[in-house]
Formats: C-alpha cells, sequence, structure tokens
C-alpha cells in the first residue's frame, strides 16, 4: 500500500471522499442487499388504512410512519438511552450486558407499560459497542455508564493496522456485538414483532472521536490531512460491517450517532471535509433501511467561525438554514432534528419555521426536551412545555415527535408519566388547536426550566428573558 506524504496539504476536493477500493466494492455488493423498501411502504399503507377505519397503531407502525415523515394517530414519543427502564424494573447495567433476553424484556416492559412509541436501544453502552469490536479497552461499571479507556490510532502504522483488522475479522463475534446482536433478536421475539427496532451505531466521526481523540483529530486535520482521510475511510469499513449485523438481525432503522457536523468544536470546512461525506456514505450503504443522524449545536454552528462561538452572527435564520441543509440534506438523514437545548435558543427555537423547513423536503421532524427538565422540573412543568411546543408546531403533521432527549436513572416517575400523557392527550391528530391554547391559557408559567453552565447556559437564560418580555407584551 502506498505511504502518504505529509509535507504539505494536497488540493483535496471536500465533497469527495477517498473511496478507495474496498469501500467501493463493499459498498457496490451491500448497497443492493435484498430487503425491499417496498415492504416498508406496505406496513406504512397498512397502517394508514387502519387510520382510516378509526383502530389505533401499534409501537411498530407509528415507528414506520415517522420515518417515512408521515402522520399518524399521534405525535409519537422518543427517548435515548435505556437507563432509566434498567433502574426501573430493577435490572443493573452488567446484568443488561450479560443477559440479552432480559434486557430486551425490560425495553418491552417500558414501551407497554408507560405507552412510549420509541426508544434507541443502547442502555449505558452506547458509545463503546462498536470501540469493544475494534478493540479498545473500556471501564464497564456495574451500575453506571460505559467508556473507552484508550485510543487505538496514534499515527500513520496504526492506522494500517486497525484497517487489516477490520478487513479480516468478523466483527459480529468481537466485543459487545454477539450480546448486542442477541439483544434484537430477542426484543423482536418478545414483542411479537410489534416494537419498532432502532439500532445505534458510532457514525464514522464519532468513532474516529473515540479511538483517534479529540486533539489528534484537529491535529490532523491541518498537518496531517490524509492521514484523517485514511482513518475516516477505515472507519466506513467497519460501519458498513456494523449495519451489515443489524440488517441480519431485522431491525427497521439505523441511527448513526454524531453523523453530522453539529459539532461546535469543529468549523464548518472541517466538518464538510471529514464528517458529512462518511457519514453519508454510511447512510447511503443503510439502504433500504432508513437512516436516522443526530444533529445540534446550531446555535453554536451557525456563525462564521463556529469554533469561537461568533456572538454577532447567532441567530441570524439565513445561517440556520444552511446548518439545516448542511446537515440534514448533505448527510442523508430521513429526519429532521432539533435536539436540546438548541430547541431553546435562537434561531432553531422557531418551530413553526422548523416544522415547514422538514414539511418541505419531506422529512420527518423531532424536538426535544432535555434530560435536565425531564429530572429537575415538575410534571406541570413538563405537560406545559409539551403543549407549547405542539403549539408552536400545530398542526403537526407528517411525521412530528416530541423527545425526552435522556431518562436520567433518577427521573422520577410522574415526570416520565407526565410527558408520555401530555403527548397523548394533547397530540392526537388532529390536532385539537383550541384545546392547546385554552391549556395555556390556563396554565401561565416558563418553558424554560433549567440552567447550564457555559455559553450555553448564557443563550438559556438571555432566550428565557426574551420570551418573559414577549409574553408580557401579548407576543407569544
Amino acid at each position: 500500500m502506498t505511504m502518504y506524504d505529509f509535507s504539505e496539504r494536497p488540493d483535496y476536493d471536500w465533497r469527495a471522499s477517498l473511496q478507495s477500493e474496498q469501500v467501493r466494492q463493499m459498498e457496490a455488493e451491500g448497497h443492493g442487499w435484498q430487503g425491499t423498501r417496498n415492504g416498508y411502504l406496505r406496513i406504512a399503507a397498512q397502517a394508514q388504512e387502519k387510520l382510516s377505519r378509526g383502530e389505533p397503531l401499534n409501537n411498530k407502525e407509528r415507528g414506520f410512519l415517522w420515518v417515512l415523515g408521515l402522520s399518524a394517530d399521534r405525535v409519537l414519543t422518543l427517548t435515548h438511552h435505556g437507563d432509566w427502564p434498567l433502574k426501573y424494573y430493577g435490572m443493573k447495567t452488567a446484568e443488561a450486558r450479560a443477559n440479552p433476553t432480559k434486557h430486551a424484556q425490560v425495553y418491552v416492559d417500558f414501551i407497554q407499560e408507560f405507552d412510549w412509541d420509541l426508544i434507541t436501544p443502547c442502555a449505558a453502552d452506547c458509545v463503546v459497542v462498536e470501540p469493544t469490536a475494534l478493540g479498545t479497552v473500556t471501564l464497564n461499571p456495574e451500575d453506571g455508564t460505559d467508556q473507552p479507556r484508550s485510543l487505538l490510532v496514534h499515527n500513520e502504522k496504526d492506522a494500517w493496522k486497525l484497517r487489516e483488522y477490520i478487513e479480516t475479522t468478523d466483527l459480529r463475534k468481537k466485543g459487545l456485538m454477539p450480546e448486542r446482536l442477541e439483544f434484537f433478536r430477542e426484543l423482536k421475539r418478545i414483542s411479537g414483532d410489534t416494537v419498532f427496532r432502532i439500532a445505534q451505531i458510532m457514525a464514522p466521526g464519532t468513532l474516529a472521536w473515540s479511538i483517534c481523540g479529540f486533539h489528534n483529530l484537529t491535529r490532523w486535520m491541518k498537518s496531517k490531512p490524509q492521514l484523517l482521510h485514511l482513518v475516516m475511510d477505515t472507519l466506513t469499513l467497519a460501519c458498513f460491517k456494523f449495519i451489515d449485523a443489524w440488517k441480519e438481525v431485522d431491525v427497521h432503522s439505523v441511527v448513526l450517532t454524531g453523523g453530522t457536523t453539529g459539532l461546535p468544536h469543529f468549523r464548518e470546512w472541517q466538518g464538510m471535509e471529514f464528517v458529512v461525506p462518511y457519514g453519508a456514505r454510511a447512510a447511503g450503504y443503510a439502504w433500504p433501511l432508513p437512516c436516522i443522524q443526530y444533529n445540534w449545536g446550531a446555535p453554536f454552528t451557525v456563525g462564521t467561525d463556529p469554533a469561537k462561538h461568533d456572538p454577532k452572527n447567532m441567530g441570524k435564520e439565513d445561517s440556520w438554514l444552511r446548518w439545516q441543509m448542511r446537515d440534514n440534506m448533505g448527510a442523508g438523514s430521513v429526519n429532521f432534528f432539533n435536539l436540546a437545548s438548541d430547541c431553546d435558543i435562537p434561531p432553531a427555537y422557531d418551530l413553526a419555521r422548523f416544522r415547514d423547513l422538514a414539511l418541505y423536503f419531506k422529512k420527518g421532524y423531532k424536538v426535544a426536551i432535555h434530560g435536565e427538565e425531564m429530572r429537575e422540573c415538575s410534571p406541570e412543568f413538563i405537560t406545559r412545555k409539551v403543549v407549547k411546543w405542539l403549539d408552536d408546531m400545530y398542526p403537526c403533521q407528517g411525521g412530528c415527535c416530541i423527545r425526552a432527549l435522556f431518562l436520567d436513572p433518577i427521573t422520577p416517575r410522574e415526570n416520565v408519566v407526565a410527558f408520555v400523557n401530555a403527548v397523548k392527550e394533547f397530540g392526537a391528530l388532529p390536532i385539537d388547536k383550541t384545546g392547546l391554547d385554552k391549556y395555556l391559557k390556563d396554565h401561565p408559567g416558563p418553558v424554560i426550566g433549567y440552567e447550564v453552565k457555559g455559553l450555553e447556559g448564557e443563550l438559556l437564560k438571555k432566550t428565557a428573558k426574551e420570551r418573559e418580555v414577549r409574553t408580557a407584551v401579548g407576543k407569544e
């Protein structure tokens, strides 16, 4: 294999990735996978027929309508991380790792008891499944979040060594992958195939962050760009293998964590060269599975230089639209995401504009209540915030979803119930706009209920004050 010369930066076309011969070959073989999108469309058509007859939908049917950007019988509920269900049903993280059957049973029980729609199955180990398959050393506490504890790539030699390992190794049998694959098989069996099964993997960019370290990533972007492209190309191969594994256990959708450039640490050109092309190819390889990519950080990335968090550019709608197009359209996601706390900070807090943008491109869309709010605020606050967002996104058609960004294990049960009940009561389609307005009139109060440190916290405080002023003068 040719060794790279890093003496100077090459004239590189950021719109195209390396496309090594191995990647091109796997794309040609994997993209034509025999699973058919027609089967998904049939499920959606059957769900719509049930709607016309006034019959309730199940979890799986709502999930398919959402990823296809179609309206269900109600606005969907979604959460990330399974730590709360594990604790609620008395299971430690170590038990979940060791017993996929009991792990799956917890998810089914949670969905059925709370009438929750979707949950991303990544209890406690959401950022370590793939790194463990690649060979990282991982901290696995008995009852807590797992974390990678070692880096795999420090130089070009390590990169070629990792590539050889990925090309010659059955990653399904390494690290935590066997337990995770069995979890999905059991999730299908125990639920009677009524649960919408979402497999989550780390996108090439976040995998690189995990195995190379942020310091190396930012340094190589400038001094050794070809080395970083070699790493990203190699990790794209790994993502292809992980996606093949999820296809084998019959999941319905793939989530690429951190699949876009909504990372406030990167400048726009860095994301467009080193992140978006590789994430987009992983999303394309997942076809015909709908691929969802997370994006967040709008207030930090809409400036001319996101690394400096330029306050003069905060809130400009044209920059926000460019960010949405770059991250959502460029990376091939089937959904538009507005993750907490972007929803509470301009310009992303214009939820009507966000809704219209998603509908224009025929995509589902989702906003997220912060996990800190779910944990710290009252049930009344949570209900009020859900109703306010439903009102902002009215009529909530075309694949609308409200998400609890995460459920901390110590989140009170009554808050979880309040969240679900608010979406079920006020988010039934078609939305009763009169009912929303009446509730908000009878239950005045804040819709931003927590504070965080740093720039994000300052922006949240500023936004809360602006809302109070607009409300006082009758503009909101």
